[in-house]
């Protein structure tokens, strides 16, 4: 607490020898005081400037000891360190050349010498530490060669192991790398680490070696088993038993104890042992799967020839050896046996394949009587039934394909060859070959077959679509007439079979040789590959969709052409057939309106112009029959040709009385141009028992004129005798 003095006056007067002003300012002192003020500023400056120094020269320091890590990492990494000695005087050559030449500029620009002094030592101690660095870097390439030394010397002497795997060669080897080993300055942990490696890969490699040269040396260890068997499906066919037969597995025992006298064996413990043979018999269960799929792949592809009793030489490869190996003993001498059986019975598999059903069932009753005749020991009945029940599926199977496919038939057994459509100035004359040998075929086995297959009709869509429209026309009339003429009806016929209709109707058409005809094809073409978008087109304009503005309307005017009064006999000749010809209409209409780009409706009007060129237009009647008369032709020409031809037959058949008049016949549409006679509903047949048939296109046409003027008059006098009966 200060006191307070109230008694002494706060104010003392001045003395009269005293000088305020002059007691105040001392020159002298206030002169010191600024020396002092000076030099403190003056140390404060140099030590903010040695500051300053210092951080500049640690910013920089920082950057070139960044660019010497990076620089130091680069070169060493590029360094071949294989000749250590070498490389580590590159090293020491790099830190006190060009490291230390990009420190010294460094201090170099320091200014400030205590700055620079520790500056200074930091670099000496960093190029220090760089040479460190080098020397464990030289370290680290003599212990990687030392290693890699030592892999080298392994991997050689693995070799000498796989090439002698005795115990003798192991041991001295083994032997030979513990010394490689012991003799290494290095510390004892890492020689313990090299030997245990080097004895268990040695041991290793002895032990396979052993095994790829007998398996059955470590039988005792290996369990062998038969999985996923099952009874043959067809025990005749060599690749139902390679299937059935099962997959050999290979298998590790539980117990891997005791020795087999081998002296590599006996340094694994069960633990390495069970490892290594489940890594020997995976491999071999691999390898055993692969054989038998290889094996019974190839056992297929001969038995589809030896089934079609062609023996093909690879087939001589499927030996007894190679089938028991895939398949194991039992299965595999199963096996080849019924090989070697199917080789045998290919000739007679050969020779029933072509045989018709009495043929066949004669031959195998001879096969069965020699089988009772040659011995009655059971595997040999077993064997000449096992060969009776081939040849008789054999024979079942080819009936079947000649049933379904006779074209496809006749090229697997070699009675003709497939069509080449990349030939086509020989393609007529190899179509009139076919068409003999499908004749002898119909002839033989009854039937009555197209001259394509189901392959061959593929190739033709296949040209068509990849084809212009009128190129594939013109290529397909070039065919039809380098076919002989005796075969034409044959291969017409085949076309009217095809199954797709637009090809069917092209190709028909394009027999006939009239401009008009083969328009028609080219348009049911243009149909046939737009026809997607031209309903799309067509719906959008009329705003109904194309099958139910025309479908059965098209269906019930075909449907029309052939109901024929006259007959109730099935005119199996027809054009196209009436579905096909509502489909060839169909694809007509569709490919006009492609053409004209009139996507209206006009349904009738189409029709009538699709019928007209494409079928002759609509039908007429003839003595009470429905005819349909020739593209072109009028109905007066049509109906005058066809009473001057019918005319023209009766005479030449002789016959007499009312069997000479045209007007009692009736006809049966059969194709375009060809009509088939008829008398009281039935075919009329010639004393030969053959159909007559009329050619409208063949007869000439003065002979028309003729016959119409006689036709015009009878039907002038029959007016006549109506006329006074009434």
């Amino acid at each position: 607490m200060i006191e307070l003095n109230l008694k002494k006056p706060s104010v003392e007067s001045i003395a009269p020898n005293q000088d305020a002003v002059r007691d105040a300012v001392n020159p002298a002192r206030g002169l010191q005081d600024v020396s002092v003020a000076i030099e403190q500023a003056t140390k404060t400056l140099e030590t903010l400037r040695r500051a300053t120094v210092f951080a500049d020269a640690n910013t920089q320091f920082t950057r070139v000891s960044a660019e010497a890590d990076k620089s130091f990492m680069n070169y060493t990494n590029s360094l071949d360190t294989s000749n250590t000695p070498q490389a580590g005087d590159k090293i020491n050559a790099y830190v006190e050349g060009t490291l230390r030449k990009n420190y010294d500029n460094f201090i170099s620009t320091i200014p400030n010498r205590e700055v620079r002094q520790h500056f200074q030592a930091q670099v000496e101690h960093e190029l220090r530490d760089y040479q460190k660095k080098g020397l464990e870097i030289q370290i680290g390439a003599s212990v990687k060669r030392v290693e890699e030394n030592l892999i080298t010397s392994r991997n050689n002497l693995v070799n000498k192991i796989h090439i002698d795997s005795s115990d003798e060669s192991y041991l001295r080897h083994m032997g030979s790398m513990e010394n490689q080993i012991n003799s290494l300055p290095i510390p004892l942990d890492k020689k313990q680490t090299y030997l245990n490696e080097s004895r268990r890969v040695l041991s290793r490699e002895k032990v396979i070696t052993e095994y790829s040269k007998d398996p059955n040396k470590f039988a005792k260890y290996i369990n062998v088993s038969i999985t996923n068997s099952s009874k043959p499906s067809d025990p005749t066919s060599i690749a139902s038993l390679g299937e059935s037969a099962g997959d050999k597995e290979l298998s590790v025992a539980d117990d891997l104890k005791g020795s087999i006298d081998d002296a590599a064996w006996d340094k694994l413990d069960t633990i390495e042992r069970r490892h290594l043979l489940e890594h020997l018999t995976g491999g071999d269960n691999k390898a055993n799967n692969k054989r038998k799929r290889e094996f019974i792949a190839d056992a297929k592809r001969s038995e589809a020839l030896l089934d079609k009793g062609i023996v093909h030489p690879d087939v001589y490869k499927l030996t007894a050896e190679r089938a028991m190996d895939a398949l194991g003993s039992d299965k595999g001498v199963e096996l080849y046996d019924l090989i070697d059986f199917k080789i045998k019975s290919a000739p007679s598999v050969s020779a029933i394949k072509t045989m018709t059903t009495t043929e066949a069932e004669t031959f195998l009753a001879e096969v069965h009587s020699k089988g009772i005749e040659l011995g009655n020991s059971p595997d040999y009945m077993y064997r000449y039934k096992l060969y009776y029940d081939h040849l008789a599926k054999a024979h079942k199977e080819s009936m079947d394909l000649l049933q379904k496919d006779p074209v496809k038939w006749a090229v697997e057994n070699k009675v003709i060859n497939p069509l080449r459509f990349d030939d086509l100035d020989n393609m007529g004359s190899d179509l009139s070959l076919r068409v003999t040998h499908i004749k002898q075929i119909d002839k033989k086995f009854g039937l009555n077959s197209s001259v394509f297959s189901k392959d061959d009709e593929t190739l033709f869509l296949k040209k068509l679509k990849g084809s212009n429209s009128h190129e594939f026309i013109k290529d397909m009339s070039r065919v039809w007439d380098g076919t002989n003429e005796a075969d034409k009806d044959k291969v017409l016929y085949s076309y009217n079979k095809i199954d797709d209709p637009a090809l069917s109707s092209i190709l028909t058409f394009t027999t006939q040789n009239d401009p008009t005809a083969k328009e028609v094809a080219s348009t049911i073409a243009v149909g046939a590959k737009h026809r997607k978008d031209i309903e799309t087109n067509f719906k959008t304009e009329s705003k109904v969709g194309f099958k139910d503005a025309y479908s059965s309307r098209i269906r019930k005017r075909v449907g029309e052409l052939y109901s024929n009064g006259e007959s109730t006999f099935d005119t199996t000749g027809k054009f196209l057939g009436a579905e096909k010809e509502a489909q060839a209409l169909e694809l007509y209409i569709l490919g006009d309106m492609h053409k004209s780009g009139d996507y209206s409706r006009k349904a009738n009007e189409r029709i009538d112009k699709a019928l007209k060129a494409a079928l002759g237009g609509a039908s007429i009647l003839v003595n009470g029959c429905k005819l349909r008369p020739i593209r072109g032709m009028g109905v007066d020409e049509y109906q005058d040709t066809l009473h001057a031809l019918t005319s023209s037959v009766l005479e030449s058949k002789g016959w007499k009385d009312g069997a000479k008049l045209p007007e009692t016949y009736g006809y049966a549409n059969v194709s375009e141009g060809e009509v088939m006679l008829m008398f009281k509903r039935y075919p009329k047949l010639d004393d030969q028992g053959n159909v007559t048939i009329l050619d409208m296109k063949n007869l000439p046409s003065e002979h028309i004129v003729e016959m119409a003027k006689k036709r015009r008059e009878y039907l002038e006098q029959k007016r006549l005798i109506l006329g006074m009966m009434r």
